[in-house]
């Protein structure tokens, strides 16, 4: 017999033999057992999943003369030999990437009220079925809606989103998912076992996940690696695929987290001179940063897609991990990933990630350890799972003094701030420094604006390095939000000093010019009310009276 590769000699010819789908198997097995079969059912899901081979299963089921009591067809009838050697005359495949047109429906239409020549059914598998075009779509409306009881459609596409909603809604849909990696893995096991070629579990667990949820994907992987390099090992699947280790993501990880720039930049630098691209190998180091989390987080969602020996590896390596350091390590390389798309220089994209994931530790080493009375006070128990300092780099010139000591990594940039502010106090300025930089700013700004008048009222105080501006009332508060920031701003430059913060009161006791605007006021309101020619004057043109600003 002439070779046929995995995924056609290994394609499932019953529900019992399909992989990976529970629902979608239970669910057609009841129908008929049940005799419940719908008139159009649409398949859906990524490739390689077994949308089609659903469909030609639940044809050779619906037509079956001897159906077991599991729902599947016996395989040993007429009607089953006929759909297991090819030529069933009652079943109907066609393409709709290469059929799409109405007149390619129309011939469907012309032979659907036909009798089937064989069996109970006539059923026609449209493949790809979104590939049809508008006017194609519209043709099949009404015989999808109402076919003879004969016929059964079963529509399978990739893109379910490209289907109209008037198709959608006239079939059973049934959505096809992903494969695990472990069930993947586990049917290559077996077919492995099958052919007699020793295959590492390891190695199958890697073209598992090669494949993306995919069992045809991997089959056709597995069938490439078996010709190349007959019998399957870890190492040599990873040299055949080109890609790396996790050792080798192991080894740069652990450099990052003892500081040393220089070893994870040289690590890449040979991966590169290698072959690998720096987008993969950027990707790589991303999924070895989100495994290390899960290996905090959730240990259990590891089975998913790391080989087993290496599971256990990521749970004793993830504690030594500031939680800190891998979520802020991740968001560097996300960014750098973004960056990629755009930069004519991919490399230097993912050294300068690395570098600065290098440094995260680094950045608050130079924090004061706590002061005795403050290691003598009790400690607030936190959600965060106590993690061990990093080791000090072994350069002498990045060891720091006896009395500092590596902290926990902030987990926002405010705490960064407060930390760094701590580490490095810097005076306040003087008096003399905030009544310069304010008068500047309203020489700038103009004299008729909100802060201007506070300002030449002198209606503000200076508490350390906060500028408290009084402005007349909550209303003028509220308005003057977005020019606060502004004012900070610009008085952190003037004043040399980045920790400089504006705030805003409410205080009408300083404005008792406001006062005399209300009782004025008060008093228009009064004589527009007296005065009906006044009133009627206002609303003819939807004016009304205001007083005039303070400012």
């Amino acid at each position: 017999m002439a070779y046929q590769v995995s995924a056609r000699k290994y394609r499932p010819g019953t529900f019992k033999e399909v992989v990976g789908q529970p629902f979608v198997v239970q669910t057609l097995r009841q129908a008929l057992l049940q005799k419940r079969l719908a008139h159009a059912y649409l398949f859906f899901g990524p490739r390689g999943v077994g949308k089609t081979t659903c469909a030609r299963i639940l044809a050779k089921a619906a037509n079956c003369e001897n159906l077991t009591p599991e729902g599947d067809p016996c395989l040993t009838c007429d009607s089953c030999r006929r759909f297991q050697e090819g030529r069933a005359l009652n079943l109907l495949e066609l393409d709709a990437a290469s059929h799409n047109s109405v007149e390619d429906i129309r011939a469907i239409i012309d032979q659907v009220h036909l009798a089937p020549p064989q069996g109970r059914y006539m059923v026609y598998i449209i493949d790809e079925v979104h590939m049809l075009s508008t006017a194609a779509f519209n043709a099949f409306l009404k015989t999808l809606e109402e076919p003879p009881p004969h016929a059964i459609f079963i529509l399978a596409t990739t893109e379910k989103h490209k289907v109209p909603a008037t198709i959608l809604s006239r079939c059973q849909r049934f959505d096809f998912r992903r494969l695990p990696t472990e069930t993947i893995a586990q049917h290559l096991r077996e077919i492995a076992h099958r052919e007699g070629i020793e295959a590492n579990d390891d190695a199958l667990f890697l073209i598992a996940a090669k494949s993306e949820g995919g069992l045809r994907d991997a089959l056709s992987l597995f069938d490439q690696l078996v010709s190349r390099l007959g019998s399957l090992t870890y190492q040599g699947v990873l040299q055949a695929l080109e890609v790396l280790d996790y050792d080798a993501f192991f080894a740069v990880s652990e450099a990052l987290r003892h500081l040393n720039a220089e070893e994870a930049l040289l690590s890449f630098r040979r991966y590169v001179a290698a072959g690998y691209e720096p987008g993969t190998l950027l990707m790589g180091l991303m999924e070895h940063f989100r495994h290390l989390l899960l290996a905090q987080e959730a240990p259990q969602a590891l089975s998913e897609s790391i080989p087993p020996n290496y599971q256990q590896r990521y749970r004793e390596t993830a504690p030594l991990y500031s939680r800190a350091f891998l979520l802020h390590g991740l968001d560097i390389l996300l960014e750098a990933d973004r960056r990629l798309t755009f930069t004519r220089a991919p490399e230097i994209a993912v050294e300068v990630a690395l570098s600065k994931i290098a440094l995260l530790y680094q950045a608050l080493q130079a924090a004061p350890s706590p002061t005795p009375a403050a290691a003598a006070s009790p400690q607030v128990a936190t959600s965060q799972t106590p993690v061990p300092p990093p080791p000090q780099p072994k350069s002498p010139a990045q060891k720091s003094d006896a009395s500092t000591g590596l902290v926990d990594l902030p987990q926002n940039l405010q705490e960064v701030k407060k930390k760094v502010i701590a580490a490095r106090p810097l005076e306040p300025p003087s008096p003399q420094a905030w009544q310069k930089a304010l008068t500047e700013y309203t020489r700038l700004r103009g004299a008729n604006t909100f802060f201007s008048t506070a300002i030449q009222k002198n209606a503000y105080e200076i508490q350390g390095l906060t500028c408290i501006l009084h402005l007349p009332s909550e209303h003028h508060v509220l308005l003057s939000q977005k020019s606060a920031t502004e004012l900070q701003r610009f008085l952190e430059k003037k004043l040399a000093h980045p920790h400089v913060e504006v705030l805003l009161r409410a205080a009408p006791e300083k404005y008792p010019e406001l006062r005399a605007l209300e009782n004025a006021m008060e008093r228009w309101q009064r004589l527009t009310e007296a005065n009906p020619v006044l009133t009627s004057f206002l609303q003819l043109l939807k004016g009304q009276i205001l007083p005039q600003d303070i400012t």
